[in-house]
């Protein structure tokens, strides 16, 4: 799919910490498959693979990163859409946005991902949650590759997703979900995510890193 892969790459300017070292591989896969083609190659030279979403949660070593570092902000892993009161968004989507895509569509109960720092992905694989709702509540069906590069996919209850934990095997990468929610008033949502971002920097330090 045109994809680079790049040697040496610095990684802790993409991080929130801005530090760290660099990963002996990187890429930008712009398709799933092209996502698929790379874990394929790495799995036939017996080289892992990490994903870096937004960087608010990863802390490079000084010693870089051994392997393939991926990140999905390709369209097809950023991409946000609405059907009736479903979601569909991709995995590399930042859960704040999400949140302000679905206010416009009026669809309530997904404004607790206005509080949380991150990607989809990284909500999906740690089941991320925050001002009592958590991924598994709004969860139809999560969409990946696996280490044979090939497409899986799963419910809440299949990946055994619990308080801050989910059994989804390691080496699935998502790629995308598709979530529910539910029609409501455009103007009580964004209250309530107004409230969400006041009691977040009231409980956490505003800019710094």
């Amino acid at each position: 799919d045109g994809t680079e892969v790049l040697k040496d790459a610095p990684l802790g300017e993409k991080t929130t910490l801005r530090a760290g070292g660099a990963a002996d591989w990187y890429a930008e896969p712009n398709t799933i498959e092209g996502l698929a083609a790379l874990v394929r190659v790495c799995r036939e030279h017996n080289l892992p693979v990490t994903v870096l979403g937004l960087g608010s949660n990863f802390l490079v070593l000084d010693s870089g990163v051994r392997g393939l570092t991926v990140r999905l902000c390709g369209e097809p892993f950023v991409a946000i859409e609405t059907d009736g009161e479903h979601i569909r968004c991709g995995a590399g989507a930042r859960m704040k946005k999400v949140a302000t895509e679905a206010r416009r569509s009026c669809l309530a109960g997904m404004e607790f991902l206005e509080g949380i720092p991150g990607s989809i992905g990284g909500g999906l694989r740690m089941n991320a949650g925050a001002y009592g709702t958590e991924f598994r509540d709004i969860t139809i069906c999560a969409h990946g590759v696996d280490r044979k590069g090939q497409t899986v996919s799963a419910t809440p209850d299949e990946m055994g997703m619990a308080y801050r934990h989910s059994d989804a095997p390691a080496d699935w990468i998502f790629t995308h979900a598709t979530f529910r929610a539910v029609a409501g008033d455009k103007a009580a949502i964004k209250t309530r995510m107004k409230e969400i971002v006041a009691s977040r920097g009231d409980a956490q330090p505003r800019g710094v890193r």
